[in-house]
């Protein structure tokens, strides 16, 4: 699954991989403009999950394939996600990426 098929709340804030806080508006423009273009996502290990009601916090690692800028890029990343089940659907409200060293 990639990022075009997640539903994003609203009011997400996102860490990216250099330390930025990011909303819903910074990643449509990033992908709408091609920027940024995920090109495979393997997930490599069983995501750890936490439930607290109606909210969950998961961790997953995966392997990345993008284009950023053009230029080929891939990487283990690990991924950490917070989502909010509201309006009969989870949405990401909160996460943040970092790129890992064994690749």
């Amino acid at each position: 699954m990639t990022d075009r098929h997640i539903c994003h709340h609203f009011k997400i804030l996102f860490i990216d991989t250099e330390g930025n806080v990011q909303g819903k508006r910074d990643d449509i423009d990033s992908h709408a403009s091609g920027a940024v273009v995920q090109t495979a996502v393997d997930f490599v290990e069983e995501p750890v999950m936490q439930l607290h009601g109606e909210s969950a916090v998961v961790a997953v690692k995966a392997h990345v394939k993008v284009r950023l800028q053009g230029t080929p890029v891939e990487s283990f990343c690990r991924y950490l996600r917070v989502w909010l089940y509201q309006d009969e659907r989870w949405q990401i409200i909160s996460g943040c990426i970092r790129i890992l060293d064994d690749m």
